[in-house]
């Protein structure tokens, strides 16, 4: 009877074991899939927005009046030599809510406009939940919104992004469920603007 009631606990004792095996493997494989997703969307909001920094960086370059014309919330329109070929062309960054999205999601989009009119649009980002410019005057206060404001110094860029699928745990996918963010913000100051 002691051999039955050792071979049966040993059985316990193992199940246990292997309980606690698979639930450490399955909490393991949550959070690599969590930092994957969230190594996937800083990659994704870094090379997206390589392209509005580099564009901001050049704002007025080459532009001989005008170079800012439109500072808003969420709008900028500026004039600069992107290509270096000698003609000034117009970059707007603006927003536009993705239809049916709740909550509201938008993508970020860039329009250039050519010298002789032409206007090629790109889509920047998108499951933006946040896209916000602010803009400094040069002794470093935040100036209105408006079009043709003039004394903009400095611009200062707020971007959230969110992945486009939530992370789901195991055990509890409804509770567990949540959508990754990530943030990029950078202060700008263009050399053109000075």
């Amino acid at each position: 009877m002691g051999v039955i009631i050792d071979i049966v606990s040993s059985f316990i004792v193992r199940a246990a074991i292997i309980t606690i095996i698979l639930n450490m493997m399955i909490t393991l494989h949550d959070a690599l899939h969590k930092n994957t997703q969230r190594a996937v969307l800083s990659e994704n909001i870094a090379s997206s927005f390589s392209v509005i920094r580099h564009d901001v960086k050049l704002a007025g370059y080459k532009a001989p009046d005008k170079k800012i014309d439109r500072a808003f919330s969420s709008e900028i329109r500026f004039y600069v030599d992107i290509d270096n070929d000698g003609t000034v062309e117009r970059v707007r960054y603006y927003t536009q809510t993705v239809s049916g999205s709740n909550p509201t999601r938008y993508i970020i989009k860039r329009d250039v406009r050519n010298s002789s009119g032409i206007t090629t649009t790109m889509e920047i980002a998108r499951n933006v939940v946040s896209f916000s410019f602010v803009f400094y005057n040069d002794i470093g206060s935040q100036i209105g919104y408006g079009s043709d404001v003039p004394g903009i110094k400095s611009i200062a860029i707020r971007v959230v992004m969110e992945a486009s699928s939530s992370t789901i745990g195991m055990y509890s996918p409804s509770a567990d469920a949540q959508l990754l963010q990530t943030v990029w913000k950078e202060h700008i100051f263009p050399k053109n603007l000075q």
